[in-house]
């Protein structure tokens, strides 16, 4: 367990810095129980959660102007269309939307739907706005990064061009989905750049901008991420953190009411329920409807800084997340018990056994964590039911048994199938060990000639190729 002890240095060797001593030596020798504290003097004090039940407010919000004028980052992404049409329907709002990406110019829309299909991306997005302007919205569709100051000034100087004075903020860039999920261990500067740039660097960019702006309202869209944590969340979960420690430090203070909100997953509909690693995961999530809800009764409470919105007992999941339970080691030849789990599901892949000890763990440890009792070395992750949690899991799971396993990333999108799994697994236990023979060989022949160093690295590379059963 990690925890983040909150302190007020005193001065240098006065009472108060030999008291705070004590406590810092007190906390580092005591077992752990809370994630954050907070040391004023000599009183402790924790973070708490409190649920707060909102009640639907009679018409729209008093915080919504009729054709007011919003401005949405990440406004071409799920989320932030669903808030656009909740504005839409709400005000006939006019809306900026803001994405990285650039729509077809407007006259040439007609064409590209006529052309492309339903899965294209763009069209979604041109139907989407086509949609909104039907429900009495005018739309301003700006390709700009969040993060790029003079893209955002030249954003908002077209948005007052348009529109005139700026009402509300949604602040809703960010990078979502399986592809941002890292382990500890795989979190770099690019990792935590991709993660940061649009949440922390695009709200400071914003915050610079809209200096003076007498704003209605300003929303930042957190997640729970920040309040949970969790495994592979390293850097999305920091980012969230920031843009809930932003709102706490200007939300009062500002002439802009910052409000940030810890969200909780979204689905674009409440998914089938099924077990995943053992807890009903997919009765967690929030559907688009239950989403903009939440939204519209908490733009109709006023002194709001931060607000965690959780589906479940929040507590009780900081409780599973914070001091959670030992995966411990799972041994090849362990027994299965069949009691815990369900039957295989339709899949149009079939059956498939495993064909060595290697694919047997992985599938027993599949078997485990999906509650299935046959899983084929065909069968792909995500059809089973597969989550990031899941694949978390997982990747634990294998460490538990292999000291060399791939990289989350490779598991999720790269082999997601048992038999790909362990081809993995094989090939990068292979590499290690290869690079270990290659550093012995290095050492063999410092210092050697030339020719007898040539000898030697055809010498180990032809063995290599037999031991691998490698065509020479």
């Amino acid at each position: 367990m990690c925890s983040c002890l909150d302190v007020v240095v005193p001065e240098l060797g006065s009472r108060q810095e030999a008291r705070l001593i004590e406590h810092i030596l007190d906390e580092l020798q005591a077992a752990p129980t809370d994630m954050m504290a907070a040391y004023r003097g000599d009183y402790r004090w924790v973070q708490a959660h409190e649920p707060v039940r909102l009640a639907k407010a009679p018409g729209r919000p008093q915080q919504l102007r009729d054709k007011g004028t919003y401005l949405i980052s990440g406004g071409l992404g799920r989320i932030g269309l669903a808030f656009a049409e909740y504005l839409a329907r709400a005000v006939q709002a006019r809306l900026v939307l803001v994405g990285r990406s650039a729509l077809p110019r407007r006259e040439g829309w007609a064409d590209w739907l006529a052309t492309r299909g339903e899965e294209d991306a763009a069209s979604r997005a041109i139907r989407k706005v086509q949609e909104l302007e039907r429900l009495g919205a005018e739309v301003l569709v700006a390709q700009g990064d969040v993060a790029d100051r003079e893209q955002m000034r030249q954003v908002l100087t077209t948005a007052r061009q348009r529109f005139g004075t700026l009402h509300g903020v949604i602040h809703a860039a960010g990078i979502v989905g399986l592809q941002s999920f890292h382990l500890a261990r795989e979190v770099g500067q690019a990792q935590a750049d991709e993660q940061f740039r649009p949440k922390a660097r695009g709200l400071l960019v914003l915050h610079e901008l809209l200096a003076g702006e007498e704003l209605d309202f300003a929303v930042l869209l957190s997640s729970l991420a920040g309040v949970l944590g969790g495994p592979g969340v390293t850097a999305y979960g920091a980012a969230n953190l920031f843009l809930d420690a932003f709102a706490r430090a200007h939300g009062r203070a500002s002439s802009i009411p910052w409000m940030s909100i810890n969200w909780d997953g979204w689905h674009k509909e409440r998914a089938a329920s099924g077990l995943v690693g053992g807890a009903d995961l997919t009765e967690l999530v929030l559907s688009v409807e239950e989403g903009v809800e939440a939204f519209g009764r908490l733009l109709a409470t006023s002194g709001l800084t931060q607000v965690a919105v959780s589906t479940g007992d929040l507590p009780a999941r900081l409780e599973r997340w914070v001091k959670p339970k030992p995966a411990g080691r799972l041994a090849a030849s362990q027994p299965h018990d069949k009691a815990a789990t369900h039957a295989r599901p339709e899949l149009a892949t079939p059956f498939a056994a495993p064909r060595d000890d290697l694919e047997r763990t992985v599938v027993q440890i599949w078997q485990e964590l999906f509650g299935i009792d046959r899983v084929g070395v065909h069968d792909n992750f995500f059809d089973l039911g597969g989550t990031s949690l899941t694949a978390i899991q997982l990747m634990s799971r294998l460490r538990s048994v292999y000291e060399v396993v791939p990289s989350l990333q490779t598991v999720l999108f790269q082999t997601p199938t048992v038999a790909g799994l362990a081809q993995a697994i094989a090939q990068t236990r292979l590499e290690q060990v290869e690079a270990g023979v290659l550093d012995e060989v290095l050492k063999e022949v410092e210092g050697l000639p030339p020719q007898e160093v040539e000898e030697a690295l055809t010498r180990e590379f032809h063995a290599l190729t037999k031991r691998n059963g490698a065509d020479e």
